[in-house]
């Protein structure tokens, strides 16, 4: 399950993000986080990315799909972690 954090950004203006984090065998193999403007965008990511992990076969299945589509990372942010 994903966990959104509410803040405020230097500008004063509130943020919402979500994060998910997902262990295997007690090794986190899934680190993924996002920043949005709208609590409900953040709870739609969530969503969706929980649903692309409950689709992949396997973590590492969805790790290997996911790395790489913004230069190394997700969503320009957290990178996938796991044994490579």
């Amino acid at each position: 399950m994903g966990t959104i954090t509410k803040h405020k950004n230097k500008k004063g203006i509130t943020r919402y993000t979500a994060q998910i984090r997902k262990k295997q065998d007690g090794k986190v193999v899934v680190n993924l986080g996002r920043t949005f403007d709208k609590q409900v965008s953040a709870r739609a990511w969530i969503k969706k990315v929980e649903a692309e992990i409950a689709n992949s076969e396997s973590l590492d299945g969805f790790e290997a799909a996911r790395i790489g589509q913004v230069d190394g990372t997700v969503n320009g942010r957290f990178r996938a972690s796991g044994a490579h």
